[in-house]
């Protein structure tokens, strides 16, 4: 019916409603339960699918191929979330041709690093190097904050495989290159934010086992977020419980991870949340599991799990 009354194949006016439903995407991605937030975005990447079948002018091609890149990379981001990592992987290849075909260097380089975390998450660092190191020779002629965030996963990578140097290496370039650029003004997916560069270096230096850095990245982090965001603070805080145990304090980072789960909404406990609340508990020597808090705190993972597990 809208077509109907714009007289023409495709108005640009739908092509640009098209894009503002990409925008909403990124920025309600941070807020909104991973499995509301798919079943949405799969309806309306089914609609912009219909449209890019038509026979459009060059321009609008364009432009409903970039929404495609972004609703795609959005979805791979959640795949990540909910642990379907094969899904993620197929959702990066559909965004990467369409940023292809957007022809739109820097969402090229934000698809590129979507595949990167995807590749960090599935435990493969080697081909997330490859990825960030793509997304940044896409900027390096024009830096802009993702060209930090590909440095910053760089960071995270490098760290998982004990490169201790190269991490540290390739954070302070993430912090110099995003004290130059001009960062975005809002809390979108599509934009690498304080409070994302403050996680990424908790993670790395979590990784390294530098508690006392990693413990001033996380409350950089905190103080940084946006209201409303839930999957980044949670990973940040399960990383605060790995930095107590790390220490020794096996008891508090126990009884802190517990916390945390029990603190979030079911619908906001993901895979990815399990799998870092998993690392808090497998970190913990065989000799102290017996506990009682240390108990507690495989209890709680039980019933986050849900009865599948």
């Amino acid at each position: 019916m809208d077509e109907a009354l714009s007289g023409s194949t495709l108005s640009d006016s739908t092509v640009a409603h098209k894009e503002s439903v990409a925008a909403q995407y990124g920025r309600i991605y941070k807020t909104q339960p991973p499995a509301v937030f798919l079943n949405n975005i799969l309806d309306d990447l089914e609609d912009v699918q219909v449209l890019t079948d038509r026979k459009l002018p060059a321009g609008q091609r364009r432009d409903l191929c970039a929404v495609t890149a972004r609703l795609a990379g959005l979805v791979s981001m959640t795949m990540v979330n909910v642990g379907k990592y094969r899904q993620s992987r197929e959702w990066v290849h559909t965004a990467r041709l369409a940023a292809d075909e957007a022809g739109d260097p820097a969402l090229r380089a934000w698809v590129a690093t979507r595949g990167a975390v995807a590749s960090l998450n599935l435990g493969d660092p080697q081909a997330a190097v490859m990825a960030a190191r793509e997304a940044e020779l896409l900027t390096r002629h024009h830096p802009q904050p993702i060209t930090a965030m590909a440095w910053a996963i760089l960071a995270r990578a490098a760290a998982c495989m004990a490169q201790s140097d190269a991490s540290r290496g390739a954070l302070r370039q993430a912090e110099s290159l995003f004290g130059t650029v001009e960062t975005a003004t809002d809390n979108s997916a599509y934009a690498f934010t304080a409070g994302q560069l403050h996680f990424y270096r908790s993670h790395a230096l979590t990784t390294l086992g530098e508690s006392r850095a990693a413990w001033q990245a996380q409350d950089d982090a905190i103080a940084a977020f946006g209201p409303g965001e839930r999957l980044d603070p949670t990973l940040v805080h399960l990383d605060r419980a790995l930095c107590m145990v790390h220490d020794g304090d096996i008891a508090q980072g126990a009884d802190y991870a517990s916390t945390v789960l029990q603190q979030l909404p079911t619908e906001y406990r993901p895979v990815i949340v399990l799998k870092r609340a998993h690392a808090v508990a497998d970190a913990i020597p065989a000799a102290r599991r017996a506990a009682p808090i240390v108990r507690a705190l495989h209890e709680v993972l039980a019933i986050s799990a849900g009865p599948a597990a």
